[in-house]
């Protein structure tokens, strides 16, 4: 009797079980999105004297600004160099350039590296939310840090040399904006 009792009650512990450990999970990383979050907008605070503009989740701290009155909007197409790196209270470790000068700077290699321009159409798609948020209101011209969370960026993914829930830091000098 105790065992066919047990038995029934097995599956409804298992998915219990499984809910209860998927929360603990979920609030895990919702804690972690909030300590990113607080830690960027410290890392914001100490940039006295320099303009940030904040757009979905994504903050642009413009180190140089561009010039001309093309200003990036979706659609366009947008030349660039780039640096990406883990977000740690400031740039921590690179993970990708395209950028030869900062690769020389900092040691970093890869196999087949391409130092080429970037060019995207924004709004394609075809980059993580926190670059793309990032990059609409650009001018050419504009040196940049993109500053956000995980939730913008690889999120729980690991990802070239990031680990899962990292924030991103991402260096931008943009060379051209082509209105389409």
């Amino acid at each position: 009797m105790f065992y066919r009792t047990m038995k029934n009650y097995i599956p409804i512990l298992l998915v219990f079980s499984a809910a209860v450990f998927l929360s603990c999970t979920k609030q895990e990383k919702k804690n972690s999105i909030a300590e990113q979050e607080k830690s960027i907008e410290n890392y914001i605070n100490t940039m006295s004297g320099k303009t940030t503009v904040k757009n979905s989740g994504t903050t642009r701290i413009i180190m140089d600004q561009g010039s001309g009155d093309v200003v990036a909007e979706k659609g366009d197409s947008i030349y660039f160099y780039y640096a990406g790196y883990v977000f740690e209270s400031g740039k921590s470790s690179l993970f990708c350039t395209n950028r030869l000068a900062t690769a020389e700077e900092s040691g970093f290699q890869l196999t087949d590296p391409d130092y080429s321009i970037k060019k995207i159409r924004l709004g394609s798609g075809d980059l993580i939310p926190g670059l793309e948020n990032g990059l609409e209101g650009v001018l050419k011209g504009e040196h940049s840090e993109l500053v956000f969370s995980a939730k913008y960026g690889y999120y729980d993914k690991p990802a070239y040399n990031v680990p899962s829930l990292s924030a991103l830091l991402f260096e931008i000098w943009i060379t051209e904006i082509i209105k389409n």
